[in-house]
């Protein structure tokens, strides 16, 4: 009788790599986190902002008395416009987020420039006092063309100014009715301000206060009764300003709309003299109050709905307030915007940033810029099964910020095991996290924990992208053992530092295992040559034929035999 010892041979191999690459932090459901948003600018994470509980003034605009209106153009720059101490009008323009204010020519004459329109063909439009006219510059502001005078017989306030279509603008003046000579309170203009004809008397007398074009194309009025008792209304327009019907109308201690603006859903708000902010949501059918009487707010000069949801209220008395649901209202900060008497215009940029045009003595501008501190917790990401940790690296630009990392896993989809933030160590960009005492090998769950900070609210730093790689350990029983069929596999597909491949044949044969660009152009011979039967592991360290690391982009792995052929695409980042 012989004895027959068969041997199993148990090997296991790290062959199926993967890189988990974040490059999106817009969905706020999937983390948590404070002082930093991913939302604002696709693809980068950045300090959040406006951070309304630290204002601070920006750089001086000499000469300036009052900041009435606050933009940025398309052209390039922010634009202030008010006024000096010799009532003559001013314009200022920053490229700096208001690091310098550079001073913009005025029309000769000029006495108070209240509005700043940019046009869609990129011309400048501005409104100015005294003579109620308009000038349009087609360089950025370094000369003016008069495009109109709508002068009331004394003197009259600022034209507002809307462009409602191609070509198309309206301008909002004061209008007079009993013992003066009847005016229009609305021109239009259809050749680009070329010619004026006359549009709409608002009834009873009104002045306009202020222009909006809704999302839905409906044109609104805020106006201002000018002489006798009637309150102020407000105007809509649903032929581009062609004609001009009253809504339902406001109380009657109503005087002035100063501002009104649009909100989400179609909603419209108004702000006016006696406290109140008023909104409609049904397209001016009805109007409801909110009061801003607690915060001390008297004249709401202006309205700005922030992109975080805000409605924002700048003021008499107090310069500033912000409401979420008009029943609690904020002012949180507002001590620091120190020496004015009014806050007239706010601005929102597109980074986020909020700025306040104010007047006293000096016409300052103020702003709200980015938090100084903030963090995000990842989501929990589910690597699918049992791993071995390895590179984590990310890319950023710093503008003299800070930008740092925690990790740690879990075998529990909650992280509930995890180790607690507070002991976990920070990460080097770089480092191979399986050593550190917050990651354990074999967890199926990982996240991760960004900390940034910035020493100047204007800057912030940006992270763009966090890769983490790992690799699944995979237990062969009998290495040689002949695959029934052929096949060919790349892990991971998105890679950073490697391309792990494994492929199998039935029996002994030649193989060719070749690398191609996206041009179709060979740049590395993985294999070439007589192969046994059973399967194979490879790994391609993203180089070509001379050593040299290939730059990122898109890559195809073509695996050929004598009867069978496969390619599959790798995408390489760096």
């Amino acid at each position: 009788m012989k004895l027959c010892i068969c041997l199993v041979i148990l090997l296991i191999l790290p062959i199926y790599a993967d890189v988990w690459v974040e490059t999106d932090w817009s969905d706020t459901t999937l983390y948590t986190s404070s002082g930093v948003n991913g939302w604002r600018s696709s693809g980068m994470l950045l300090m959040d902002a406006p951070h309304t509980a630290n204002w601070f003034n920006t750089a001086e605009l000499p000469g300036a008395t009052a900041i009435k209106w606050l933009t940025r153009t398309t052209i390039g720059g922010i634009y202030a416009c008010g006024q000096d101490p010799s009532w003559d009008g001013c314009i200022f323009k920053t490229d700096d987020g208001g690091f310098s204010w550079n001073p913009i020519n005025t029309p000769s004459g000029c006495y108070v420039v209240r509005e700043l329109l940019e046009l869609s063909n990129g011309s400048l439009l501005i409104g100015v006092d005294w003579d109620a006219s308009v000038h349009r510059s087609d360089d950025g502001g370094t000369s003016w063309t008069l495009m109109g005078s709508f002068w009331a017989g004394l003197s009259s306030p600022a034209p507002h100014l809307l462009e409602v279509g191609p070509d198309t603008i309206c301008v909002g003046v004061e209008a007079m009715g009993g013992p003066m000579p009847e005016l229009v309170s609305i021109y239009r203009s259809i050749d680009n301000g070329n010619t004026w004809c006359d549009s709409t008397l608002l009834q009873d007398e009104y002045r306009v206060g202020s222009f909006l074009q809704c999302s839905d194309g409906a044109l609104y009025v805020g106006s201002s009764g000018f002489m006798g008792p009637t309150p102020a209304r407000v105007y809509k327009s649903i032929d581009r300003g062609a004609t001009w019907t009253p809504t339902t109308p406001l109380p009657s201690t109503v005087n002035t709309i100063y501002s009104i603006i649009e909100g989400p859903n179609n909603t419209i708000y108004a702000s006016s003299n006696n406290y109140s902010i008023f909104y409609s949501d049904d397209g001016g059918i009805t109007w409801n109050t909110w009061s801003t009487a607690g915060v001390g707010m008297q004249y709401i000069r202006n309205l700005c709905y922030l992109d975080n949801g805000w409605l924002c209220a700048a003021g008499a008395n107090t310069h500033f307030a912000k409401t979420l649901d008009g029943v609690v209202w904020d002012s949180t900060g507002n001590g620091l915007i120190t020496n004015v008497n009014y806050g007239y215009y706010l601005f929102q940029d597109g980074d986020g940033t909020l700025y306040l045009g104010t007047g006293n003595t000096n016409g300052d501008v103020f702003k709200a810029g980015y938090f100084l501190t903030g963090y995000l917790n990842s989501r929990i990401y589910d690597t699918e099964d049992n791993q071995t940790y390895g590179i984590m690296s990310w890319n950023d630009s710093l503008n003299t910020g800070v930008i740092q990392f925690k990790v740690r896993t879990d075998t529990l989809p909650d992280m509930s095991t995890a180790m607690d933030w507070a002991l976990c160590s920070y990460v080097t960009n770089g480092e191979d996290i399986s050593g550190l005492a917050s990651v354990n090998d074999g967890d199926r769950y990982i996240q991760y924990r960004v900390e940034m900070g910035t020493i100047d609210p204007n800057l912030s730093p940006a992270l763009f992208d966090v890769a983490i790689e790992y690799t699944i350990l995979v237990i062969y029983e009998n290495i040689s053992e002949k695959p029934v069929h052929s096949y060919f596999l790349i892990k991971p597909n998105l890679a950073l530092s490697k391309v792990n491949i494994s492929f199998g044949i039935p029996q002994r044969q030649r193989v060719e295992l070749l690398v191609f660009d996206i041009k179709g152009c060979r740049i590395k011979t993985l294999c070439s040559g007589i192969k046994e039967a059973g399967r194979h592991l490879l790994v391609w360290n993203i180089d070509d034929e001379s050593g040299q690391r290939s730059t990122s982009g898109i890559y195809f792995l073509q695996f050929r035999t004598d009867n069978y052929k496969k390619t599959e695409k790798a995408i390489l980042l760096r």
